[in-house]
């Protein structure tokens, strides 16, 4: 079963200082701008208001931070199992290189991803029947 790290429980302001050298010029930017690679991590916040099909990293692990909302993160098992955990506001987890994974969204949410590289593969989600 592939299980997710999901680190500690973390302030907006600690969040956004990972994204900028000056966290004060930051803080006049519109919170949600478009993804930008610094320094080989592709970096962005979302908004998310439905469910994502299938992607996988295959150059490096990928960070989630939910700031709001309820969202689940399903991660596909090498044998075609899928496994949930559910992501809570402030609290961050850390999707392994190269799983095969999606969000279910449960209502609006406002997501940040630091991913290494910019290689992501995406495929369709087919519901199992």
């Amino acid at each position: 079963m592939t299980k997710l790290r999901e680190t500690v429980s973390v302030s907006m302001a600690k969040v956004l200082s990972f994204f900028t050298r000056d966290r004060d010029e930051l803080m006049k930017q519109p919170m949600f701008t478009p993804f930008k690679v610094i320094d080989g991590v592709f970096v962005g916040g979302i908004i998310m208001v439905k469910d994502t099909d299938w992607e996988m990293h295959p150059s490096g692990d990928e960070t989630l931070t939910l700031l709001s909302g309820r969202i689940d993160i399903v991660c596909l098992e090498k044998d075609g199992r899928e496994t949930t955990s559910a992501l809570h506001p402030s609290r961050s987890c850390v999707v392994p290189t190269g799983v095969w994974h999606r969000q279910v969204v449960h209502e609006e949410s406002k997501l940040i991803f630091q991913t290494y590289g910019t290689d992501t593969q995406h495929r369709k989600y087919q519901p199992q029947t």
